[in-house]
């Protein structure tokens, strides 16, 4: 959606701000000639990514069924409502989110976790940012819809990057760790 630089105090403006879509025009003009190929390879790798990590979380959380995340939602996975018409696709999407148990579904907890998160991985030396939008080479966990009102509740999501599948590991054990730590 583009719009002139007076619509930015109206309610389209706000909405833009929360969905992350604000954008320069000169900013527009710095991203690269479209390729095909190089968008599936990337594409991809990131979906190879984002199953890689759901299915690492969900295992250890098939484990510990006593801790505060109940289940990883990402559609890539048997459990996941739409596996049954989606299982044969290419691409699941590139992020994840966690699903918080009752009680532990606040702000708080979702601080809480990404700071622990981002620093086990500072620590670890593996690369996590904490911020929001997808589809970067670094993976992102970030607390999505802190500002809603009454559209839908805040939650965790994880935008996986581009990262090697030598990466992986050490990235899952990062989330896991930080999950544990609730």
């Amino acid at each position: 959606v583009w719009t002139p630089g007076t619509l930015v105090p109206t309610k389209l403006g706000r909405a833009r701000v929360h969905l992350g879509t604000i954008i320069p025009d000169a900013s527009v003009l710095a991203l690269p000639e479209p390729s095909l190929p190089r968008l599936q390879r990337r594409m991809e790798r990131i979906g190879r990514n984002a199953q890689f990590l759901a299915e690492a979380i969900s295992a250890h959380l098939a484990d510990r069924p006593h801790g505060a995340v109940s289940h990883v939602v990402y559609p890539g996975l048997s459990s996941h409502s739409a596996a049954g018409w989606s299982g044969g696709r290419w691409f699941h999407g590139g992020f994840l989110v966690l699903a918080f148990k009752p009680g532990r579904q606040d702000v708080a907890t979702y601080k809480k976790f990404l700071a622990a998160a981002i620093g086990e991985a500072r620590r670890s030396g593996v690369s996590l940012v904490g911020g929001t939008s997808f589809g970067f080479d670094v993976t992102r966990a970030y607390l999505t819809a802190l500002h809603a009102t009454k559209v839908t509740k805040p939650f965790l999501r994880i935008s996986v990057g581009t990262e090697t599948s030598d990466q992986m590991p050490a990235l899952a054990r990062v989330l896991i760790s930080a999950i544990e730590s609730l």
